[in-house]
């Protein structure tokens, strides 16, 4: 079984070699080491070639260069801030627009959409869509959001609706537009000005009452968006998962932490969970990692190793598991480098999920482990229940456009029923045979599951599911059937 996997060919350098030869290209800055996924191998360039092609791609290919430096996340943040300088006078001030995606102005979004769309004189290469079209499509897209609770159906009638792919897409684009045409043509500008999505990290040089000022200018652009201030205190500010601190003695630069809101709970997986050790390991590496990431300094680092150690004891984590991780991760080996092996996905059974990855180690086969029964497929149901369907013992009326019913019974849960009705109907689409006696057979046409053979006529007229109701419920008894053959 496992001889259909090992039939990627074999790498033209070893990974015990690669980095060191990769070291030695580094020191020469001539030559170029690079992981080229076709074929699994390592392919060595010259410098001034590969920059070569690299620049013929961005120039000649699909792309465009951005006019600012969007803050992508926190690694990007906090690479961005060591280019930044900073004196006492300066303010720390972090912006945050007030539900982004539900107050985006939707028609003004799509007017600076088209508007884009059609000063770009590269779309026709992109697509074969006109921009009437495109536009059509887009706003179909964005404006079907109606949704059910229980029983009833509701349209969203403004904003961006939550959990939509699109909502950051287009909420971006407005406040791209909205920091081009306003922010930066404000009389004080700010001296920093870095957006995520609806988070502003901003550097304020003009004194606090000119902040006010700009604030106000910010919340009488649009009717629905408004900003919220927070300002540094104690010469400190948290942005994302960051505590940014001024650098007081060398006035130049900040230092940053690993920064927790007030309502966390300190919650990461529990290590008795059902969950394959390498999952648990990599909560501490993830770990670990932020805080490597973040603290700008040793002491910094240590103590948030000394919290880390302390947070996943109290989810039960073993400390030598925890001191173990953590040595592992400061001095790796190359054995424990990822390779372009196959993988196996398999879900997780304690005892025996680890004889079978040792097994896939010794064929070259990485194993990933899942849980299908978690808490939030137990718990979290979003899908509206119908307590009328899931209905059991009772008797049931189906209405036909003809003004006939059908009267059913069930014992099991009536969406059961309903559904095997249905899936009859569908056999309206083959045509009809008659059996040996030349009478039509029975089964359900789009008049309903009705009770006698079905004639040709009939088939015109659907069934009426959705104004189904329930005549009686605990059937079983005798009342019961007198009941539903007086109905019938």
């Amino acid at each position: 079984m496992f001889e259909m996997f090992n039939t990627y060919p074999k790498e033209n350098m070893t990974f015990s070699v690669r980095p060191v030869t990769a070291a030695a290209m580094a020191s020469m800055k001539v030559f170029s080491c690079i992981h080229y996924y076709k074929g699994n191998a390592t392919v060595i360039m010259n410098t001034g070639d590969y920059n070569s092609k690299i620049s013929n791609l961005i120039t000649e290919g699909q792309y465009t260069k951005l006019n600012k430096d969007p803050t992508k996340n926190t690694p990007h943040f906090i690479e961005k801030l060591t280019t930044i300088n900073i004196n006492s006078t300066e303010l720390l001030v972090s912006f945050d627009v007030v539900s982004l995606f539900t107050n985006v102005p939707v028609d003004k979004t799509l007017s600076i959409v088209r508007n884009k769309l059609e000063n770009d004189n590269n779309l026709k290469d992109r697509t074969k869509l006109n921009v009437s079209a495109f536009m059509e499509l887009l706003t179909l897209c964005i404006k079907t959001t109606y949704f059910q609770l229980e029983n009833d159906f509701y349209q969203q009638d403004f904003g961006m609706a939550m959990g939509s792919s699109l909502s950051p897409i287009m909420s971006n684009i407005f406040m791209e537009h909205f920091e081009e045409t306003y922010v930066k043509s404000y009389i004080n500008k700010p001296k920093i000005w870095w957006r995520y999505v609806d988070d502003v990290f901003s550097i304020w040089p003009h004194g606090q009452d000119n902040l006010t000022d700009f604030l106000n200018f910010l919340n009488n652009i649009e009717p629905t968006i408004k900003f919220t201030l927070e300002l540094e205190e104690n010469n400190k500010l948290p942005f994302l998962d960051v505590m940014i601190s001024k650098n007081t003695e060398i006035n130049s630069n900040f230092q940053t932490n690993v920064y927790r809101k007030k309502t966390n709970t300190n919650r990461y997986l529990n290590f008795n969970s059902n969950h394959h050790l390498s999952i648990k390991k990599g909560v501490i590496k993830s770990l670990y990692d932020r805080a490597k990431l973040v603290s700008s300094n040793v002491n910094f680092f240590n103590q948030e190793k000394d919290h880390i150690k302390n947070i996943l004891k109290e989810n039960t984590y073993p400390i030598n598991l925890v001191d173990r991780a953590f040595l592992q991760i400061e001095n790796p080996s190359h054995n424990n480098q990822q390779r372009q092996n196959p993988v196996a996905n398999m879900t997780i059974f304690p005892g025996i999920s680890e004889k079978l990855k040792k097994l896939g180690n010794n064929f070259n086969i990485r194993t990933a482990f899942k849980t299908n029964n978690t808490l939030r497929s137990i718990l979290t149901h979003t899908k509206p229940i119908n307590k009328e369907q899931n209905e059991k013992n009772c008797i049931y009326q189906i209405p036909c456009q003809c003004g006939k019913h059908y009267i059913g019974e069930t014992s099991r849960p009536l969406d059961v029923r309903i559904k095997e009705h249905k899936n009859y109907e569908e056999l309206r689409l083959k045509p009809i045979i008659r059996d040996s006696t030349g009478t039509y057979p029975i089964y359900l046409a789009q008049t309903g599951y009705l009770r006698y053979p079905i004639q040709p006529g009939n088939i015109e007229y659907p069934a009426k599911y959705d104004q189904l109701r329930i005549i009686l419920f605990d059937v079983g008894t005798i009342a019961s059937k007198f009941v539903q053959n007086i109905v019938i």
